[in-house]
């Protein structure tokens, strides 16, 4: 899923949270983090019928997003977060919502990535010389201005 120049992508194999954040980082931008309804949607979308908890960029230092974006939109589940069992400091999404689990848990996980699109560029350049501009000095003196 793409909101601007943003893709999701959800990873099916089931690690811990830690293990989560370095494959994305190696892998693509960070843990998928949600800045607004429109971008938390499409990191629900492709989760139908995939799988039922999954990992997000959430992590309690307090609630943030793992790139240390401040969490701006509630997520939660209906008493979430509770830390009930002690030490549950990052944030998976299971049926739409968030809620706080143990970081050694393991489940899938969503990473996002920035899509830089490709541009190509033509310029046209008017030569006011004599100069052969086929000639590679020439080409490489016009390139460096």
């Amino acid at each position: 899923s793409y909101v601007g120049n943003t893709a999701y992508i959800l990873v099916t194999s089931s690690v811990t949270w830690y293990d989560a954040q370095s494959y994305c980082r190696q892998h693509h931008t960070d843990l998928a983090s949600a800045r607004s309804l429109t971008e938390y949607q499409l990191i629900l979308k492709p989760m139908t019928g995939v799988a039922t908890h999954v990992w997000i960029g959430l992590f309690r230092e307090p609630w943030k997003w793992s790139d240390q974006a401040n969490l701006t939109i509630n997520l939660w589940m209906l008493k979430k977060p509770d830390d009930a069992l002690g030490n549950q400091n990052c944030g998976y999404i299971s049926n739409g919502l968030a809620a706080d689990a143990q970081c050694s848990d393991i489940m899938p996980f969503f990473c996002h990535k920035i899509v830089y699109p490709r541009r190509q560029w033509t310029i046209k350049v008017r030569v006011q010389s004599n100069q052969d501009v086929n000639d590679p000095m020439v080409k490489e003196a016009i390139l460096e201005k």
